[in-house]
């Protein structure tokens, strides 16, 4: 096409997308418009079903309301059975109290059960008293329904109810006494009704005081803790020694289910009536009569478990530890249970178990060690032992006979190690056990005693520390820790007390891991004799676990190349090569020994743990030493008597025997010594240097206890302050009377600002102590003064500590063998062994200067022995390993023959330059004089 212009014009056609419809879009298509028909069907025959019930309504309204007015009496008295609660929603409730009232008499005698399951359904409506009264009169008592009564009527009016009056309720609980329900499984659908969550609760707590005074109670084949609660509200209000009360309360308590009991829906305070004496009591008469098969001691356990939420459990137990009774009744039962049932572990055996074990805890925490040896103490020491005895061969069994499909250790048995624990770190410092038999805590199977632990351990070590290794450090700096624990959470600071947990879960993480790795029983084996290393290392002799100990030590010199390459020890079975030993080097004034070992050595981590090489600087300059471990040892014994002997720096204080533990503090600078200090011990433990301090004996507890949060118990206080011990135990033998007179108040002085007071629960300046919070009282100061108050500094001493070793190969030994560690074994010398690992220079064997000086030593009393064993290496005893051990060997040079010289020594190397008397007696006086005058010498 051509324009005006002579050109040509393009045309731009639209031919369209449209393409043919297709068969399936016709068949969609016709699917959707019957969908749409059938919808607009559906709701017009839904608007005229809703016109037909509305027609319906009206309808019945109408005839409700004016044609049953005038139906004659034959005719009326069918309404009420025939339409029941559609009544009410054509009638006021005048008209219907009125068709009640009349007729009430000829619904009564209505024959069969329609008039009763009118009535159920009708109360079931009820928001109020206003009709149930007259409802309850038209029932008909020849034709029970009690079942459908409690389900359909009474429980859904009790939930609901806005009001209930005592009337009504004397009603409803006279049919069901009518009806004979007491005692029946109806009633425990009754009594779970929680009044808490009714909308009438005070109305509803009387209606069930009212079923106890019918004596309507349940079967309690279904406990729960609404029944519990109803059954404890009537014992709070009725007579206290009704022993069917009694009865179906302690029934209800023993089949409780655990999540129930663990429910964190807050509990009536009713129920804390049942902790009391009065139901103690009335329980044990209860478990005691030889009629009663339902009830039995196991209930103890199930009241005990509910006690914890009321923090009741302590004054249950005082109750049952001062019934002798019941306790012999208690422990004899465990002490009877054959191994089948032990193993079996039956519900009531793990009750009676727990139940002896709660018992035997606080025993031990309330009990002295006079008191338990005076023969007069609440549980005799034979009956502790074969109870000792029971659970020993319970936990070894439990762990030894585990296999790699086993589960993790059960409640039980957490329970039960704990307690054994208590028990033998008491017998460790008592012997009423091991005193007739020594070997009384091993474990004597020829099996597990030969079983080789040194791979199984070098594996778990290396597992630990590769999790611990990639575990992100998510902790504070030292100054932010400080700050953060200003504030306790129960007892506890809340950052280093994660950083605790995270810790001990670690150690049974790689246990689990290394479990679920093993392929095949010797190696189950393995693992299992090391979780009873681990969780109760008793069970393996002492000597044992000390090389154990030892050996973890050697391969961490290996791991670091720090291991002295003459030490053939760990080459017997470990592939690796040696190397020289890298040494931190020092230059250490004698004027302030602490302070130049912080700046010299606290920053430089695993460093630490090389050998050092130390140079002392006195007033005159360098001292000349030869360090064949000598002036290490002088370093490490020099640094650890100023830290934990010289006032100026204010850490340590000293209990009545002279024993040390850090004084209670939250100054950084001083934690941060404290820490270097508990460095300079790992150290001494590391390289087997005695030092000679004796620390207090709960602080070594504590330290042992990280996994717990370094807590102690009641019992440990005796260590700390012995006076407070004696005083608080005196308090609970007084009477109720005495107590009152003394004015107690759950307060304290403030151990570091006297100006202050603390208080020991919340508002415990205004609560006083009374008989029944007594054992609450002297916990609590117990609480303050071991934990509270030393939580940091013991903290931060066994983070120093545990830099060098590991807290779970610590916590391989108790209290008393932790002090062996650090300052040697018993003051016993073993002269025999010093003799044999003896070096002499100058002298040979023969010579009659060194014939007279072992003579001389046979002749030292014990006391003269130690105290020449402190001449010669800084410590009264001797190591534990023997003299073999002791490193450098302890040596006797030949120092002239000048006969008015004194007997010396260098500490730091062990060695005693003896001159050469050739005179015994000579020999013996010079001697005497030297280990008696507590001279110091220079290094040689």
């Amino acid at each position: 096409m051509f324009n005006f212009a002579g050109q040509t014009r393009k045309r731009n056609i639209n031919l369209g997308t449209k393409s043919k419809t297709s068969k399936r879009d016709i068949l969609a298509k016709a699917e959707q418009e019957r969908l749409k028909r059938a919808e607009e069907r559906k709701k017009n025959e839904s608007i005229i079903l809703i016109q037909s019930y509305v027609r319906k309504y009206i309808a019945c309204k109408q005839f409700f309301g004016k044609s049953i007015w005038f139906f004659d009496e034959e005719q009326r008295i069918h309404l009420f059975p025939t339409f029941g609660v559609k009544l009410l929603h054509y009638l006021d409730e005048a008209s219907i109290y009125d068709i009640l009232t009349r007729d009430s008499e000829s619904l009564k005698h209505y024959g069969g059960v329609l008039v009763n399951i009118q009535v159920t359904k009708t109360l079931a409506e009820q928001r109020d008293c206003r009709l149930v009264s007259d409802l309850l009169h038209c029932m008909n008592h020849s034709y029970p329904i009690p079942q459908f009564f409690t389900q359909k009527g009474l429980i859904p009016f009790l939930n609901s109810a806005k009001s209930l009056s005592m009337d009504v309720s004397e009603k409803l609980c006279g049919i069901l006494s009518i009806w004979n329900c007491a005692g029946t499984e109806i009633l425990d659908e009754v009594y779970s009704v929680s009044s808490k969550r009714c909308r009438s609760p005070n109305d509803i707590a009387n209606f069930f005081i009212c079923m106890g005074e019918k004596r309507l109670f349940p079967l309690v084949s279904h406990p729960s803790l609404a029944l519990l609660e109803n059954l404890c509200l009537i014992y709070s209000t009725t007579s206290q020694n009704d022993q069917l009360l009694v009865k179906k309360i302690a029934e209800c308590i023993t089949g409780l289910p655990e999540q129930e009991n663990e429910s964190d829906d807050p509990l009536g305070s009713q129920i804390a009536n049942i902790f009391e004496q009065e139901f103690i009591d009335s329980l044990i008469e209860l478990i005691f009569d030889v009629s009663e098969t339902s009830i039995d001691i196991s209930s103890l356990a199930s009241l005990l478990n509910l006690s914890e939420k009321f923090e009741k459990k302590n004054n249950i137990l005082v109750f049952l530890l001062t019934n002798r009774a019941i306790s012999l009744e208690i422990f004899e039962k465990v002490i009877g249970l054959s191994e089948e049932e032990i193993l079996t572990k039956s519900l009531f055996t793990e009750k009676i178990i727990t139940i002896a074990i709660e018992m035997i805890n606080l025993y031990l925490t309330l009990t002295t060690d006079s008191e338990l040896l005076s023969g007069k103490s609440l549980l005799s020491i034979g009956l502790l032992i074969e109870f000792s005895k029971t659970l020993k061969t319970f936990i070894f069994n439990q762990i030894w006979n585990k296999t790699q499909i086993s589960s993790p250790i059960g409640p039980l048995l957490s329970k039960c190690i704990p307690v054994l624990n208590r028990i033998y770190l008491r017998d460790s410092r008592l012997g009423f056990c091991s005193k007739e038999k020594p070997k009384f805590w091993i474990i004597e199977d020829e099996k597990f005693q030969r079983l080789n632990l040194y791979k199984i351990i070098d594996n778990y070590d290396n597992q630990y520390r590769n999790f611990k290794t990639n575990v992100p450090d998510d902790s504070l700096s030292d100054e932010e820790d400080v700050e953060m624990d200003a504030e306790y959470t129960n007892g506890k600071p809340g950052s280093l007390r994660e950083d605790i947990d995270n810790d001990t879960k670690l150690r049974y993480r790689v246990l689990h891991r290394m479990v679920n790795e093993s392929n095949s029983s010797k190696n189950w084996k393995s693992i299992n004799k090391l979780e009873i290393l681990l969780k109760v290392p008793f069970f393996i002799p002492f000597e044992q676990r000390v090389d154990l100990f030892y050996t973890l030590i050697e391969l961490d010199k290996q791991r670091l190349g720090t291991r002295d390459p003459t030490s053939g020890l760990m080459d017997m079975f470990m592939p690796w090569g040696s190397s020289a030993p890298n040494r931190q080097s020092a230059v250490i004034s004698r004027e302030h020994i602490l302070e130049d070992a912080m700046k010299s050595f606290n920053g430089i981590g695993d460093k630490f743990k090389s050998k050092l090489s130390v140079t002392f600087v006195n007033e005159f300059g360098p001292e000349e030493g030869i360090d064949g471990g000598g002036v290490t040892k002088e370093f490490l014994t020099s640094v650890s008597e100023e830290g934990f002997t010289d006032p100026k720096y204010d850490l340590f204080q000293t209990n009545t025997d002279y024993d040390i533990y850090p004084k209670p503090t939250r100054d950084l600078a001083k934690l941060n010594k404290l820490e270097f200090l508990g460095k300079i011990v790992g150290k001494c433990i590391y390289e087997r240097v005695l030092i000679d301090v004796t620390f207090a004996d709960f602080f070594l507890k504590k330290l042992l206890n990280y996994g717990d949060h370094f807590r102690s118990s009641f019992d440990d206080l005796s260590s700390l302050d012995f006076d407070l011990y004696a005083n608080l135990t005196k308090l609970l033998l007084m009477s109720s009377e005495e107590i009152d007179s003394l004015d107690l108040y759950f307060e304290l002085t403030d151990m570091t600002n006297a100006s202050r007071t603390i208080e020991l629960i919340p508002n415990g300046s205004h609560v006083k102590v009374t008989k029944r919070t007594l054992l609450q009282y002297i916990l609590k100061i117990a609480e303050y003064k071991l934990d509270r108050t030393l939580f940091e500094p013991v903290y931060f001493f066994h983070r120093g500590v545990s830099s060098l070793i590991g807290p779970m190969w610590l916590e391989l030994f108790n209290s008393i063998e932790l002090q062996m560690l650090i300052s040697g074994g018993h003051k016993n010398v073993d002269l025999k062994d010093l003799r044999e690992n003896t070096e002499y220079g100058g002298y040979i064997e023969n010579d009659d200067t060194i014939k007279y000086f072992w003579e001389i030593l046979e002749e030292f009393s014990m006391d003269e022995r130690s105290k020449f064993l402190k001449f010669v290496t800084s410590v009264p005893q001797a190591p534990l390993q023997g003299f073999g051990a002791l490193e450098p060997k302890f040596g006797i040079r030949n120092a002239g023959f000048d006969l008015d010289r004194l007997p010396t020594a260098s500490t730091c190397v062990n060695l005693l330059k003896l001159p050469d008397y050739g005179n015994k007696e000579l020999l013996k006086e010079k001697l005497l004089y030297s280990i008696n005058s507590g001279a110091r010498f220079d290094l040689s």
